[in-house]
């Protein structure tokens, strides 16, 4: 069908339709994609280790809107021995929908 029968008026709100529903559907689609594809953890937890003697440093460059729970952190040596005497930064409080009010 063409539009040529229709008055330019009409046109117009129709080309402007058209064009409003084609960038919500690209703003919809790029929505829903990002929140369903998460970095992977190497992107999302980039991570430094230094040691200084008998010290270890870990640092890690969390990505935007990534968090490492507090409460979740454990390291182990290759022998699987737990490290003890940790000094962690001071946690920020986040209310999580997962796990609710949690330390990150």
């Amino acid at each position: 069908m063409q539009i040529s029968w229709i008055n330019s008026g009409l046109r117009h709100g129709v080309q402007v339709f058209g064009l409003l529903l084609l960038l919500t559907a690209n703003a919809s689609a790029a929505l829903f994609s990002t929140a369903q594809h998460p970095l992977p953890a190497a992107e999302a937890f980039p991570l430094t280790i230094e040691q200084y003697g008998h010290k270890i440093d870990i640092i890690w460059n969390t990505a935007a809107d990534y968090y490492l729970y507090q409460d979740k952190l454990a390291f182990t040596t290759s022998n699987n021995h737990p490290l003890t005497d940790l000094v962690l930064p001071q946690a920020k409080v986040k209310q999580d929908p997962t796990f609710g009010t949690t330390n990150v």
